[in-house]
């Protein structure tokens, strides 16, 4: 085969198969924050920016303390990403914690 290159190069041809495809973990986070205007806005934002697909979202706002408490499950290529991740939504305004979350 390497000799045919050799003899008859008008036979040879480049081929790429793509991409190699990133390989992606599902992974429950919980967003605890004081509730205010934008708060999911901002939290997309990150998730945005990092590249990072969300598969569910569900998100409660509880009135007599003024919190929300969100859970996503998202994609994520690894531990790596994962602390970046929450390490940037921890940094947004009136966020009291960003963690995984490890209940079933």
């Amino acid at each position: 085969m390497l000799q045919l290159g050799g003899r008859e190069p008008e036979r040879i041809i480049q081929v790429s198969w793509g991409p190699v495809p990133v390989l992606t973990y599902p992974v429950d986070i919980i967003i605890r924050a004081y509730d205010r205007s934008g708060l999911l806005r901002d939290v997309s934002q990150v998730l945005l920016n990092e590249r990072i697909n969300v598969l569910a979202v569900n998100t409660r706002s509880n009135k007599e303390d003024n919190t929300a408490l969100m859970s996503l499950t998202i994609e994520i290529p690894g531990l790596d990403a994962l602390g970046r991740l929450l390490g940037r939504i921890s940094q947004l305004p009136n966020i009291i914690e960003a963690r995984r979350n490890r209940t079933p």
